[in-house]
């Protein structure tokens, strides 16, 4: 299975991703949640994510 939907062909657009929109909302919840005087590290782009909006997703 790729990471893309069967009809999709924009790779810039976030719904033709079957996953990528559930890690940004996971991201922004794990930004919003994270300590202020903690480091937190995402890692992102793993099994044919958008990764560029992944890392981009700001709370």
């Amino acid at each position: 299975m790729t990471g893309m939907i069967k009809n999709g062909t924009d790779y810039n657009n976030i719904y033709n991703y079957r996953n990528s929109k559930y890690f940004i909302n996971t991201v922004i919840e794990a930004k919003r949640a994270a300590k202020p005087d903690k480091d937190l590290v995402i890692f992102a782009g793993a099994c044919q994510s958008f990764f560029e909006a992944i890392i981009a997703s700001r709370c």
